[in-house]
């Protein structure tokens, strides 16, 4: 049977992964410290009927209405309404986790695969 050998990481994938980590854990506060607003509310309710959404098909039936009577922002809104489903701690931790991977991304993307960005870079 062959062994699982895993990668050993360098300090620069260490620090990437720290700054990362802390940049997750600041969104995670202003996510929780930031309220519901006016459109959230709107948005836990069925469009046209105006009912409380209760059920994923009822964000469906929903998503299909508001795509054909007011706006083709499906995508956007339809995400929108399943977090405010789903609760605002799910939203809270989904935010957090896509900020710190677009920011992953982008710095990827910078600086290719040759060499681990210096992990400062991250959060500048």
């Amino acid at each position: 049977m062959r062994r699982l050998q895993l990668k050993k990481r360098t300090p620069a994938q260490w620090g990437t992964a720290a700054v990362l980590a802390a940049a997750f854990l600041v969104m995670l506060v202003f996510n929780c410290l930031t309220p519901l607003i006016s459109d959230d509310y709107s948005y836990l309710l069925r469009f046209p009927t105006h009912e409380p959404v209760e059920t994923f098909l009822d964000l469906v039936v929903s998503q299909y209405y508001h795509y054909f009577q007011w706006g083709g922002r499906t995508i956007g809104i339809g995400l929108n309404q399943l977090f405010l489903w789903l609760g605002k701690g799910v939203f809270n931790i989904f935010n957090a986790a896509a900020f710190c991977l677009l920011v992953w991304v982008c710095t990827k993307l910078a600086f290719g695969r040759k060499a681990p960005p210096p992990a400062l870079l991250l959060v500048v």
